[in-house]
């Protein structure tokens, strides 16, 4: 596998979505350091945790552009079939696409960071929650390498390059808002708070907390806390807002069944896909 992947990093490294994608990502990190800076300079007090909140939610859009790019070529320019030709197995051939995507998103993750510590330090100071930041950045880091499991998959089973992107950045799209809408729900109060008026006639009125009918309750409720917690999306949803009651253990463990499951069937079906 090992000539797999120098052979695979010598295309990332010459490719110039890859370049594109960190730059993207390094200027995103500057962005980010900037506006927290405004913030601050309007009396809002927030240090450099602020800053790396910019990331989770981008880096899987990345990932599904460069997983259906970079794996559609290897089709595309025949470089797959010629590889099964010269003797190299089927399955070191997957492992070695997905150990390049998750280098390349992880590549990004650190152009990103680079930005956000480099300018972010001078600006902003330390960091104001430590502990939250690294199990966010640890756990993010996990559900990245899920996404990449995710879209190496599409990319190695798709052999047309243009369907293959279409899938992966529809698929990315259909779970970001996904990931809205089943945090959305799940943010609905129990309860409408109650409120006081004036009527026309100058009479005072007060209502009561009226119970909200879009709460979600019971076997309902348990579901979309699971895809809350399960789906990668969702999970850089929580990274993103840094929730204090995030178990990022759990979430961890969600994505590494993710990483393993998509991975073995993507194996599985590859060893037995007719490459023409």
């Amino acid at each position: 596998m090992s000539r797999l992947l120098t052979v695979h990093f010598s295309r990332m490294w010459k490719n110039k979505l890859f370049w594109g994608e960190m730059l993207f990502m390094f200027v995103l990190g500057i962005f980010c350091v900037i506006t927290v800076y405004r913030a601050r300079l309007e009396g809002i007090q927030t240090g450099l945790d602020a800053a790396l909140q910019g990331y989770p939610m981008m880096i899987g859009f990345l990932s599904a552009l460069f997983c259906g790019v970079f794996g559609g070529t290897e089709y595309s320019d025949g470089t797959i079939r010629n590889k099964l030709i010269a003797g190299h197995t089927r399955w070191s051939d997957y492992l070695s696409s997905l150990i390049v995507h998750s280098a390349q998103i992880l590549l990004c993750l650190f152009s990103f960071l680079l930005a956000d510590l480099a300018l972010g330090l001078p600006l902003l100071g330390g960091f104001v929650i430590d502990k939250r930041i690294l199990l966010m950045l640890a756990g993010s880091i996990v559900t990245m390498l899920a996404f990449s499991a995710i879209f190496t998959l599409i990319s190695m089973l798709c052999q047309n390059k243009t369907t293959g992107v279409c899938i992966c950045l529809i698929l990315f799209c259909v779970m970001f808002f996904m990931a809205m809408d089943i945090a959305q729900r799940l943010e609905e109060p129990e309860f409408y708070e109650g409120y006081t008026y004036m009527t026309d006639a100058g009479v005072t009125e007060h209502e009561d907390a009226q119970p909200n009918p879009n709460y979600l309750t019971g076997t309902k409720r348990e579901a979309y806390e699971f895809l809350q917690d399960f789906l990668p999306c969702n999970q850089m949803y929580q990274y993103t807002m840094m929730h204090s009651e995030i178990d990022t253990r759990r979430l961890m463990l969600y994505s590494l069944s993710i990483i393993i499951v998509v991975t073995a069937a993507g194996i599985f079906v590859f060893r037995k896909k007719d490459v023409k």
